[in-house]
């Protein structure tokens, strides 16, 4: 499997730096065709697609024709183990409009495309080692229920190219790609979506496109490049239950991240959902778009995301930076090694939230590993506290990490930093244009901070500096907690220089654009260094667009 993998100085030139307090990914996945395509045969549109593959030699490239359909009623491996690095199995469309590129597909492209149809909810697609897949489309039997997983337990060595990936737009299917315990996995220019589950329904409550972190052998090196993802829950998110390891060395760059605003309540386009088991009416379960809760050496780069709103389980946040040891019956919970460190997320630009960045560690059943070690920079964040932003919070960002005094956390977040990011007030937003959306405070601001008691173990080398941003009501917010957070003060008495450096030692909080659209209540004044004209404050939008131009 090593032998499969390019190691990232190769492709970049970074092996091995850090970008800030982060380290970057180590390897990625070869995904060149050059490197997987060799021989050809055909498989015709009523030929057996798997005995023809598990006919063929390693090395080989299957070309199928795009009428060929195939349904899968179980689990049900494709390929024949393949020897890497030299004899990859590839199988592809054997039409023209799949050529050797890196073009993303889209939908217009499905009658190019061979089928494979999970015909049954406990059906799923595996890939075998060794094996690529170019130009299909995977999808499910409408109306038959939930569908867990179009493609689960794949191997190593796996690319997944060009493909068209999807639920139905009124079925519950909870995952297009599941990549727990795999190794060295591509998936690229492919594109997934209707991946959702329903409100007040039943056993679907967090769908996802692509889901990772939850290993009982373990897993890691993974790229996701280039491709539309669509899902209520997450888009991407790895970790959220038990694991043996900490998945390293994960690649996500230049993909489109949307939401539809036809499920969004709020929306005048909102099309009513559709009806439940108890044959009511609702609205997909949506929660954000990125999220981390079990990775090590995560670069997050490139990506366009729009549209995330609340009114679940979440408060409508872009991306959630959160290492947790999930619940369960154990009081230990079901993941104590779980953590999240060494993450990269830059030049990326959101569109339409109530929150961008969600940053702490926070106990489940118990204590986790926690977080740290995160670079967080250039990043353009517009559109936030949209006007029709569904059962949103107030707070634009929140950094903390949480405390308890009868079972004190063996940890806490550190070298968190936070600079050079742009976050623009939608227009005629909640926060300029009162009154709010339904659940809106008024206690708007910037950021919702909490940090462990003095005299505990304290967060440290957080940087929130050179960033431009509204500073709502109340700029700086606590987040309750009592004695249990160092944050916690009478407003509007607080001093945030002083609360800096008591709660965030070795911390700073400096060169900020600032300005004040709604009347200032709190945390004065800004420690100095802090302004209306710094002009180096913000994402630098030439790195954002340029990075933004390799989405294909």
């Amino acid at each position: 499997m090593k032998e499969a993998l390019l190691l990232f100085w190769l492709a970049t030139g970074v092996y091995a730096q850090s970008d800030g307090p982060a380290e970057l990914p180590h390897s990625i996945p070869e995904t060149r065709v050059s490197f997987t395509s060799k021989h050809s045969k055909l498989v015709g549109p009523n030929q057996d697609l798997i005995e023809a593959i598990h006919s063929a030699a390693p090395g080989e490239t299957i070309t199928v024709d795009p009428a060929n359909v195939t349904k899968l009623t179980g689990l049900k491996q494709l390929g024949n183990d393949g020897q890497c690095p030299d004899k990859w199995l590839t199988i592809k469309s054997a039409s023209a409009l799949f050529a050797d590129d890196d073009a993303r597909v889209n939908p217009s492209l499905a009658p190019q495309m061979p089928k494979i149809i999970i015909a049954t909810q406990s059906a799923s697609l595996s890939l075998a080692p060794c094996t690529r897949i170019i130009g299909f489309e995977i999808t499910r039997t409408q109306g038959t229920g939930i569908v867990y997983n179009l493609i689960r337990q794949l191997t190593h060595d796996i690319i997944i190219d060009r493909s068209y990936i999807h639920g139905t737009p009124t079925d519950e299917t909870t995952r297009g790609i599941m990549l727990s315990d795999s190794h060295g996995v591509a998936v690229i220019n492919s594109y997934l979506s209707d991946f959702h589950c329903r409100a007040k329904s039943g056993s679907c409550t967090d769908a996802q496109a692509i889901a990772g972190g939850l290993d009982a052998v373990g897993g890691g090196v993974y790229l996701i490049r280039n491709n539309y993802l669509e899902a209520s829950g997450e888009s991407i998110v790895f970790g959220g239950g038990a694991s043996v390891d900490v998945p390293s060395d994960i690649t996500i760059q230049y993909n489109d991240s949307v939401k539809p605003m036809t499920w969004n309540p709020l929306d005048p386009s909102f099309n009513g959902g559709t009806a439940g088991n108890d044959g009511i009416k609702y609205p997909w379960v949506v929660k954000n778009h990125f999220e981390l809760k079990n990775a090590n050496r995560v670069l997050f780069e490139g990506n366009r995301m729009q549209n995330v709103w609340g009114g679940f389980s979440q408060v409508g946040a872009m991306i959630l930076l959160t290492p947790k040891n999930q619940g369960g019956a154990n009081p230990g919970g079901l993941c104590p090694g779980c953590a999240v460190t060494n993450v990269t997320v830059r030049y990326n630009w959101m569109s339409n939230e109530a929150q961008v960045f969600q940053l702490g560690n926070a106990r489940g059943g118990g204590w986790s590993r926690g977080g740290g070690n995160w670079s967080i920079h250039d990043n353009l964040a517009d559109g936030l506290q949209y006007a029709t932003c569904y059962m949103c919070g107030s707070f634009a960002n929140s950094i903390g990490s949480q405390y308890d005094a009868t079972n004190p956390p063996p940890n806490a977040l550190h070298d968190v930093s936070v600079v050079h990011n742009t976050f623009l007030l939608a227009k005629n937003g909640v926060w300029l244009s009162p009154p709010a959306a339904p659940a809106a405070s008024a206690a708007s601001a910037v950021l919702l901070a909490s940090s462990p008691p003095p005299g505990t173990i304290p967060m440290s080398g957080i940087h929130f500096d050179y960033n431009s941003f509204d500073a709502g009501n109340y700029g700086v917010f606590n987040s309750g907690g009592g004695k249990n957070n160092c944050w916690s003060g009478a407003y509007p008495a607080m001093n945030l220089k002083s609360k800096i450096a008591t709660c965030w030692p070795g911390g700073s909080f400096t060169g900020n654009q600032i300005t004040v659209s709604q009347k200032w209540q709190g945390f004065l004044p800004w420690p100095d260094g802090n302004g209306t004209k710094d002009l180096h404050a913000g994402a630098d939008m030439s790195k954002v667009n340029a990075a933004l131009a390799n989405r294909k």
